[in-house]
């Protein structure tokens, strides 16, 4: 074990599990919205966040899990920032609003791009189908045929059904991410 290693075992010993999430996605699917409600702890507080230019960072502590969120501009011209800071994430989390079905196409194509990446091989997909508060939003099964996700093969994928306005099926995230954080702490280990 090196220097490295031990710091790391140490902090988590001390500071509870860690993990860095590259939220990528369309414009407007939420992936700003589901960092503030990983913040905050409740539903979106209805405030319209600004369209994220590039990318913000942000480090948060849910239920002793230290979540480093790297929230990721949706539009098509930073979407080549993507790879780049996907390749330090242990987790990718793809953001879609699941009731805009007019965006499918365009959300699985980018997605497919993103993951053909060799240096995102591996890095485990969390797919969330946002709004689904929504009239017409897609369900699990509805947003795994969209974007083709029983095709994606090398890496484990999840799929959950959320309302970032409403904080509906943020705790069972939260809930996947902690088994994931530790399940990765004990390989390392």
């Amino acid at each position: 074990m090196g220097w490295k290693d031990f710091a790391e075992w140490w902090r988590c010993l001390v500071f509870g599990p860690e993990l860095d999430l590259a939220l990528i996605g369309l414009q407007n699917a939420g992936k700003t919205s589901f960092a503030r409600v990983l913040a905050c702890g409740a539903g979106d507080d209805g405030d319209a966040p600004r369209p994220t230019v590039g990318f913000e960072t942000s480090v948060v502590r849910r239920r002793r899990l230290r979540l480093r969120c790297v929230d990721m501009g949706g539009s098509a011209r930073f979407r080549a920032l993507w790879e780049r800071h996907c390749e330090d994430a242990h987790v990718i989390v793809w953001v879609i609003d699941s009731a805009d079905a007019a965006g499918a196409m365009e959300a699985r194509d980018a997605l497919r791009e993103t993951l053909a990446s060799e240096g995102l091989a591996g890095i485990p997909l969390l797919v969330l189908g946002n709004k689904s508060d929504l009239p017409g939003a897609r369900g699990i099964p509805q947003l795994v045929d969209a974007l083709g996700l029983r095709d994606i093969a090398g890496r484990e994928v999840r799929c959950f059904s959320i309302s970032c306005k409403l904080g509906t099926n943020v705790d069972a995230v939260l809930r996947w991410l902690t088994k994931h954080a530790r399940k990765r702490r004990q390989r390392r280990a």
